[in-house]
């Protein structure tokens, strides 16, 4: 879930990294690290954004007359262009809102259920939960998915940390029994589950076997709620899964480390003209 975080910064790169006390270290977030990842649905998917407003710019323009074969020219092409290169851009940061709004109610649902017992939910200090309008069919799915499997929350937005892979942190959404088993739970509103986002789960799953090694894991799970549809899926995976996804996210954490570490120790480059070589004693 996304929500603010003191002990954890961004920097220039848009790269995460969380300060952990504990250690007295810095560590990379577990995002970070799967986001080094290539995404080839993305490329598509942007350039058939891109096609699609072309089309529909210059289609609907021409049919309502606000737009002659005439002002296809230079000048308008460019303007037409220019927007179809931003246009996906703007389709995920709307996407980005609403999927944020949707793991906030999921939040507030869940930490309003973890409130002491004693709270009465009319009292001032109740926490609110909050249902907009256009997220009103995911909130209900969740609910009705919730309510079907029996779930008890037990943590939500845990900071956990690991020093495996040269050490990375991260967030974990929920860990929560579900039909009588014990999950960690991540949750998605994605048009999909991607395979970065079965590595994030593997990383946050051993990050809080070893923060909480008391705490028992039957498996681990996505809860994806469907940004178009509005229903709620919850894929499992069991703890084999898991670890084979481990093992490729160690090898992503190594690299993302040892990359960041021979940066640190980079000479930073000279500002201004390379200084012109000197002869070699060797040349006539």
């Amino acid at each position: 879930m996304n929500g603010q975080n003191p002990g954890r910064y961004e920097n220039g790169e848009g790269q995460r990294f969380y300060i952990i006390e504990e250690l007295n270290r810095e560590l990379v977030s577990v995002t970070t690290v799967t986001g080094i990842l290539n995404k080839p649905a993305l490329i598509g998917w942007s350039a058939n954004m891109a096609v699609e407003f072309i089309q529909a710019r210059i289609l609907d323009e021409l049919e309502q007359g606000k737009l002659t074969i005439a002002d296809l020219r230079k000048a308008a092409a460019k303007d037409i262009v220019s927007q179809a290169r931003n246009y996906h851009d703007e389709l995920k940061v709307a996407a980005g809102d609403r999927g944020t709004r949707v793991h906030a109610f999921v939040d507030s649902y869940v930490k309003a259920i973890l409130a002491p017992s004693t709270l009465d939910p009319f009292d001032a200090g109740a926490a609110e939960v909050v249902v907009e309008e256009d997220i009103a069919e995911q909130a209900r799915r969740f609910m009705v998915w919730w309510s079907q499997h029996k779930v008890k929350p037990k943590y939500s937005e845990k900071k956990v940390w690991s020093e495996e892979g040269g050490g990375y942190a991260g967030t974990l959404d929920d860990y929560w029994e579900v039909d009588g088993k014990w999950y960690v739970v991540d949750v998605k509103t994605s048009k999909g589950i991607w395979p970065e986002h079965v590595l994030q789960l593997a990383g946050y799953t051993y990050a809080f076997h070893e923060r909480y090694p008391g705490e028992p894991i039957n498996g681990a799970g996505i809860l994806h709620i469907s940004e178009e549809q509005g229903w709620a899926d919850f894929q499992l995976y069991t703890m084999e899964q898991i670890k084979d996804e481990y093992r490729k996210f160690l090898c992503l954490a190594w690299y993302m480390n040892i990359c960041l570490e021979l940066k640190t120790k980079a000479e930073p480059k000279p500002k201004g003209r390379k200084p012109k070589a000197k002869a070699s004693e060797w040349e006539d």
